[in-house]
């Protein structure tokens, strides 16, 4: 049957120009604890729309440019954090109508792991402050923020240990405390993380190893192929 919709009508000779397009951003949400405490980086806005108002990292692509580059160059540029292409995870993509009153606009957002006792980050580009926030207490957000952090929460628990493998400020051998401090944040009990230990290390992803004194400690590898 022919499409009678001529907005979905299949473009001719691969060209998509019949099509409207949207703007293309991309967004970081940046994970780290702090304190005891677990949460993420935020950058207060310089300019309009949402002058003054918190928001992830983020900002527009330039034509032709990968998707992680560009995180990696606006997490850089606004925060001064930098080589942190290899580090993301994507979260999705979201573009529900309205959420920028600049236009039609699609994010693509990505998740990545800093220690902030690593980190000396400094604001730049479109933001006029750096801050970290506990996730229990967020400021106001800017665009559809809030609802990007509600999803980046629901699913940290199972992209970890990626995070954690893929982060170039999180230490290369460290305590087991450590690790069993950042897994109190997703309310488990002794037992659930015991069970989560042992599982890590039969499945070749935490294995034992000392620091150049010779105390235990725990290194985190690459999943099987």
């Amino acid at each position: 049957m022919a499409n009678r919709n001529p907005r979905k009508r299949m473009p001719v000779n691969g060209s998509s120009r019949t099509f409207p397009k949207p703007s293309l951003t991309v967004d970081v949400v940046l994970w780290s604890t702090q304190k005891g405490k677990l949460g993420l980086w935020l950058i207060q806005r310089k300019t309009d729309p949402f002058r003054k108002h918190w928001a992830l990292p983020g900002g527009f692509v330039d034509a032709y440019e990968p998707l992680q580059k560009a995180a990696a160059r606006e997490l850089a540029e606004e925060t001064g954090l930098k080589k942190m292409e290899s580090a993301f995870v994507e979260l999705g993509a979201f573009g529900d109508p309205g959420r920028d009153p600049r236009g039609w606009t699609v994010s693509v957002v990505f998740m990545a792991w800093a220690e902030a006792g690593q980190l000396k980050l400094k604001a730049g580009d479109d933001a006029s402050k750096v801050k970290w926030y506990p996730i229990n207490k967020l400021p106001k957000l800017a665009f559809d923020h809030a609802k990007i952090i509600d999803r980046a929460q629901a699913s940290l628990s199972d992209q970890l240990h990626r995070l954690l493998f893929n982060s170039p400020h999180w230490p290369k051998r460290f305590r087991w405390s450590k690790l069993k401090a950042v897994y109190s944040h997703f309310h488990l009990n002794a037992a659930d993380v015991k069970a989560l230990k042992a599982r890590w290390i039969k499945e070749g992803l935490l294995v034992k190893t000392r620091s150049k004194s010779g105390k235990k400690r725990f290194e985190l590898k690459a999943p099987k192929p």
